[in-house]
């Protein structure tokens, strides 16, 4: 396998930390930056629809603190990023998944 001179980066969308690592591993010292993938399921008016929305990219610790943000009663500026980038994905996938059902 040849080295690539490109190394795709992953960044938080909370932090904006980056991590360069392409394998499953953690590189010491960089953070450890988790894929969320959400999933839309709807029935139109053709047959039913599956389709995964973009991913979000968050790193560990920005998942714990929007995660348990939520539980202590308040909103956090990192859950509110995190929902934001959520909402923009399935917003996006819903789009297209209409824009589709229309056109049928």
């Amino acid at each position: 396998m040849t080295d690539s001179l490109f190394k795709p980066k992953r960044i938080c969308c909370v932090c904006l930390a980056e991590s360069t690592n392409g394998s499953r591993k953690p590189i010491a010292g960089e953070p450890n930056i988790i894929a969320i993938s959400p999933l839309i399921y709807r029935r139109g008016s053709g047959k039913a629809q599956l389709r995964n929305a973009g991913r979000v990219q968050i790193c560990e610790e920005c998942l714990t603190k929007a995660l348990t943000s939520g539980r202590l009663g308040w909103m956090s500026d990192k859950s509110a990023k995190l929902w934001t980038a959520m909402r923009s994905a399935l917003l996006d996938c819903y789009s297209a998944m209409s824009e589709g059902d229309a056109k049928h």
